[in-house]
């Protein structure tokens, strides 16, 4: 609050200069109960494994299989759940094991992609191995759809960010992970591990 009120002086013309400008701000650590920002390195793991398993099973490609994929998207790149939901097969190339993140899905206003993420900063992420030849397979067992058609998709239609949060929330249930995670936690999960790595 002093800081704020220091720089609003300043502003005003009040005073010249903050005495708080280089003063690092207190962070208290989480208390009892209160959620953590990143899943452990085993939740993550335990998660990640699950993902593989589900999205990578054989049988007709569902809503399920989709999901995990979507799951595994976002803790190996860092993604949103918008972002995910958005990529494109053609935004997948062949040639390059890595994804553009050039959109998000958004529900305000009836479900529809926007051409822009958050930020509107286009980028590519890099999948490994594994990773690319996980996407590989899933479009395969998806069938033929257009260059113009989901990756993360049941017969061609974007899946909505709420009901990737909402299997998000039901497989962590299911694995006993904590019930607070969201994909957004996956996001922070992901910079926390290249950050341990």
């Amino acid at each position: 609050f002093l800081c704020a009120a220091l720089r609003w002086a300043v502003r005003q013309h009040l005073v010249d200069s903050t005495p708080m400008a280089d003063v690092d701000h207190p962070t208290a650590p989480p208390g009892p109960g209160e959620r953590s920002r990143a899943l452990s390195e085993p939740e993550a793991a335990l998660l990640d494994a699950w993902a593989t398993g589900v999205a990578g099973s054989d049988g007709p490609w569902d809503r399920r299989r989709r999901d995990a994929l979507a799951v595994h998207l976002a803790l190996v790149t860092g993604m949103r759940a918008g972002e995910v939901a958005a990529l494109r097969r053609r935004d997948k190339r062949a040639s390059v094991p890595d994804l553009l993140v050039c959109g998000t899905v958004v529900e305000a206003g009836g479900l529809h992609r926007q051409p822009t993420p958050k930020r509107d900063r286009q980028r590519r992420v890099t999948l490994a191995p594994e990773d690319d030849a996980l996407v590989a397979a899933a479009l395969e067992a998806q069938g033929e759809l257009g260059q113009d058609a989901p990756i993360v998709t049941v017969a061609g239609e974007l899946a909505r960010p709420s009901s990737l949060n909402a299997a998000l929330r039901a497989a962590c249930e299911e694995l006993g992970l904590p019930a607070w995670a969201h994909f957004h936690t996956l996001r922070h999960t992901h910079a926390t591990t290249l950050l341990l790595s």
